[in-house]
């Protein structure tokens, strides 16, 4: 069996940047009916600030990260997904030491709607990027 190499695994997650107002999930619970007429609390997304922007962050064991902080209100989609995997890929290739392609990669992300568009699933085929 050959070595484990974890630097080759990547990681990809997205979150909200909020400004302009605190926010904590104790603020967001708010009084939901249920359809019994039973009332609990819940966590909901209805009161929340709409100043805010998405950042994006990819990042493997050995400390390479991929950082892109999309424009106040701009939501992700398919196509900046891809263009992020994209500069992700150019990033590691430009390395000065231990520099790395983008198909050596073993790329984990979650399963939201930009992740799994069939364009952004035909690019990591057709570059031969291995999933998680």
């Amino acid at each position: 069996l050959g070595e484990l190499r974890y630097d080759i695994y990547a990681v990809e997650d997205e979150t909200w940047l909020r400004f302009g107002v605190e926010f904590t999930k104790r603020r967001a619970k708010v009084w939901k009916s249920m359809e019994e007429e039973e009332e609990r609390l819940q966590i909901t997304t209805n009161n929340l600030t709409t100043n805010k922007c998405l950042l994006l962050i990819a990042f493997t064991c050995n400390k390479r990260t991929s950082v892109k902080v999309l424009p106040y209100g701009r939501k992700i989609d398919g196509d900046v997904y891809e263009d992020f995997v994209k500069q992700t890929g150019v990033k590691c290739c430009k390395l000065s030491t231990d520099p790395i392609r983008l198909e050596q990669l073993v790329w984990q992300h979650d399963n939201c709607k930009p992740c799994t568009k069939s364009s952004v699933t035909s690019f990591f085929f057709r570059k031969r990027i291995e999933l998680l």
